[in-house]
């Protein structure tokens, strides 16, 4: 089963409170966001939407143009659904299904801010990692915000039964220098415990980078 079909297989048999990943709590993504002060009608990208509500969060915000990419068609066409349910089908958002880390996906997007809380840890070689990171380059213009998170040191090895690599916060730092020198400062990092709606803890970290 290859990655589209594995995350097709989860986004159509699985209900939110069967994932790990599920937020029962504000997105730090958003707090993230909100620290930066960006404007209303700057553009967010969320990379790996699944099914979450960030998005309605962050049109209650006040965000105004958002896309939505995730690898799942599945989990795009919950998306869509539950935004038109609540009556944000008047919200600018747009719903893309791609491949992050596969270059032949070619897009035109473009953001001012992409927030990855669900691909970057699953990218587990390089080949996989450059191609993502290309792609974020030509997305984000410079002085252009990245908020990741993944799996911390501490953190689960597998997600939705598949293999994620673990990064502390200076490892995940070198990395980016190591392979894309001189294209990114950190500006933030912290650690995050989250609780997996069955009770269980993960530990994740999380940072914001800028473009330079």
């Amino acid at each position: 089963m290859d990655k589209c079909q594995h995350w097709q297989q989860v986004f159509s048999n699985k209900e939110p409170v069967e994932m790990s990943w599920t937020q029962a709590e504000e997105d730090h993504s958003l707090k993230a966001l909100q620290a930066l002060n960006l404007s209303s009608n700057s553009h967010i990208v969320e990379a790996g939407c699944g099914v979450s509500r960030l998005s309605d969060q962050l049109v209650s915000a006040g965000f105004t143009r958002i896309t939505l990419v995730d690898i799942s068609q599945q989990a795009l066409v919950k998306q869509k659904k539950r935004h038109n349910e609540q009556q944000l089908s008047n919200a600018n958002i747009q719903y893309l299904c791609i491949d992050l880390a596969n270059k032949a996906n070619q897009s035109n997007l473009t953001a001012d801010c992409w927030i990855d809380r669900a691909v970057f840890h699953f990218l587990t070689d390089i080949e996989q990692q450059r191609n993502y990171l290309n792609r974020l380059l030509d997305v984000l213009p410079k002085k252009g915000y990245w908020i990741l998170a993944t799996f911390s040191e501490h953190g689960p090895e597998k997600c939705s039964g598949l293999p994620v690599l673990r990064y502390s916060h200076q490892a995940l730092i070198t990395f980016v220098e190591q392979h894309f020198p001189d294209q990114f400062i950190s500006v933030k990092k912290w650690q995050q415990q989250h609780l997996t709606p069955w009770g269980a803890e993960q530990s994740f970290n999380w940072w914001i980078l800028q473009r330079i």
